[in-house]
């Protein structure tokens, strides 16, 4: 729901050729009106990542690119947080 944090990991699969360990990953946001806002993940392990977002509030699309490759683009919908009414 809005407002809510958002939890994004990476696993980087292993390819021939290619280094063990993956050097960086950044994460690209692209928000609804274009604005695009990237930022490092954490490091967990030699080719996996994470980071989390402390508060989304609107639709976003997102990718992770490393120094192996890039993710496909990733759709995020920000769903209104539901309200609870009483009566008395």
């Amino acid at each position: 729901p809005e407002g809510d944090p958002l939890t994004i990991s990476a696993e980087v699969a292993e390819q021939a050729g290619r280094d063990a360990q993956v050097r960086h990953a950044t994460l690209v946001r692209r928000s609804a009106n274009g604005s695009t806002v990237s930022s490092l993940l954490d490091r967990t392990g030699d080719r996996s990542f994470l980071t989390i977002l402390d508060r989304v509030d609107q639709d976003m699309r997102y990718q992770v690119s490393t120094d192996q490759g890039d993710s496909g683009w990733h759709a995020v919908t920000v769903r209104p947080r539901r309200t609870t009414m009483s009566s008395s």
